[in-house]
């Protein structure tokens, strides 16, 4: 099984974000972690990154591009999947409970339309009657549908179908923020076509799945995000 990640450098958040993820997820696959680390941080590099990493995980494959990219970063590791499925995560986000992700490849081959089971840091339980005011619908085997998918897509905790994503891969502009493009599939045809032959479903949970540990890393290190087009940095406030 794989899980792929993107980081900046902040080893403490990281380590949160790896001992949550052996404690809660459960496969009967041997793991491999395939790792982004962009060079943006204070005090730490990116080789103290993968030292995290190898407390947790024995295989890795890891990239420490000399240039910040959240884009490249998320088209290299996504390129590297040889996997039918794999588990999508970002370095800043907590695991809250339980995910097995046996269950989740058995949903993915049961429904072959689902293209990502998303987890979300707010509680989903099976009242739920939209989804960032998409209306949805929940299905019994246990995660809801939205009636729209064409603007669920997210960088977000996942478990993806690799078809989907190699798909979408050639589509994919550097230039260009990733979440949108795929939120842009209403109006960029190639993309339309394909979100419009997939779902985007969310998993249900009567608790938030993930807390995001970003937002205290940056209060405590007294750090502002700055944004100049796609390129991000953080400054001292």
């Amino acid at each position: 099984m794989i899980i792929t990640m993107t980081s900046i450098v902040r080893p403490d958040v990281f380590d949160v974000t790896l001992k949550f993820l052996k404690k809660y997820l459960l496969s009967t696959e041997a793991i491999k972690l395939i790792l982004n680390i962009d060079n943006i941080g204070f005090g730490c590099s990116q080789k103290d990154m993968l030292k995290v990493a190898k407390k947790y995980f024995e295989n890795i494959d890891c990239a420490m591009p000399k240039t910040p990219s959240f884009e490249q970063a998320c088209i290299n590791i996504w390129s590297k999947v040889d996997e039918n499925y794999f588990l999508h995560w970002e370095d800043d986000c907590q695991l809250l409970q339980v995910i097995d992700l046996d269950w989740c490849k058995s949903i993915l081959q049961k429904y072959s339309d689902i293209a990502s089971l998303r987890f979300d840091s707010k509680s989903r339980s099976i009242n739920t009657k939209s989804i960032y005011d998409v209306p949805c619908t929940y299905v019994k085997d246990g995660f809801h549908v939205a009636f729209d998918s064409r603007k669920q897509f997210g960088t977000g905790p996942s478990f993806i179908k690799s078809s989907f994503i190699k798909e979408a891969l050639p589509l994919l502009d550097l230039k260009k923020n990733m979440e949108k493009q795929f939120r842009a599939g209403i109006k960029i045809s190639k993309m339309r076509t394909l979100l419009e032959r997939h779902k985007i479903v969310w998993y249900s949970s009567d608790n938030p799945m993930w807390s995001e540990l970003g937002e205290s890393w940056r209060e405590k290190n007294k750090l502002e995000k700055v944004r100049d087009g796609l390129s991000l940095r953080y400054e001292k406030k």
